[in-house]
């Protein structure tokens, strides 16, 4: 009504978020293509490129890897030409992110690195925050244990200050990863518990559905067959509810 074109994109910005992290990527993404569509008839390109970067995070969420890349390598070069510090640090994680999920550990290492220096000297604590874990993310994935649990731990204490929980429940769940490599499933269970309840808690689909696969394959290697069962059926019924594949 009031025809804030400002507002309008950051509207469908956050509502595209919302949706995003309940699990809804067809609505996440209708809303993000809205706020996209504005910034670009506007000519706002920090802000568009901005967009771009949820759009990647939704592609990335529902396994389309390319799309996902290309939607952050063309957002990062048009950051880096507006000098918008905050966005491409963002975006700089967000693409680590991506090839950290994909096991490329070099790139992901590269980006997070990039990301972090950019967090720190604009002493942006959430950034530092999620950079720390998914570093710790990277030495987990290398077996470098010691290291991992004091950069996720480090992350955890900075995001439960923040009362950020999403990363918490992803971070949790490569701790339980670390402790099931050392064979003591009884402390891999509680922390993917922890996970498992922040995810409930929040509504976390994503999570719901990682939380319950990391469960059935430490009950199927404990031996407990039917709790591995049950909860690889939970991991089935959210995950198609995250990718919804036919939508």
């Amino acid at each position: 009504q009031l025809d804030s074109t400002e507002y309008l994109l950051s509207g469908f910005k956050q509502l595209g978020n919302a949706y995003r992290l309940k699990g809804d990527s067809q609505n996440a993404l209708e809303s993000y293509f809205q706020a996209a569509k504005i910034a670009s008839e506007e000519s706002l390109k920090s802000q568009l490129a901005s967009v771009n970067i949820a759009i990647a995070d939704v592609y990335s969420i529902m396994g389309n890897h390319d799309i996902a890349v290309d939607y952050y390598k063309s957002s990062i070069e048009v950051l880096r030409q507006e000098k918008d510090s905050i966005n491409l640090a963002s975006a700089l994680l967000n693409a680590g992110d991506e090839y950290f999920n994909h096991e490329e550990l070099d790139s992901a290492l590269f980006y997070f690195k990039e990301s972090e220096a950019i967090f720190r000297a604009l002493n942006y604590e959430i950034g530092i925050a999620y950079n720390l874990g998914n570093v710790g993310l990277v030495y987990a994935a290398q077996n470098k244990d010691l290291l991992a649990e004091e950069e996720i731990n480090k992350s955890i204490r900075y995001l439960e200050s923040l009362q950020d929980y999403y990363p918490i429940s992803v971070y949790l769940l490569y701790m339980a990863d670390i402790y099931i490599r050392k064979g003591d499933f009884s402390k891999a269970v509680n922390y993917v518990n922890r996970s498992l309840y922040l995810s409930k808690q929040y509504g976390l689909k994503e999570q719901l559905s990682e939380a319950n696969l990391k469960l059935s394959e430490i009950y199927e290697k404990a031996g407990n067959y039917q709790k591995s069962l049950f909860h690889f059926k939970e991991y089935i019924t959210f995950r198609d509810s995250v990718r919804n594949i036919e939508t």
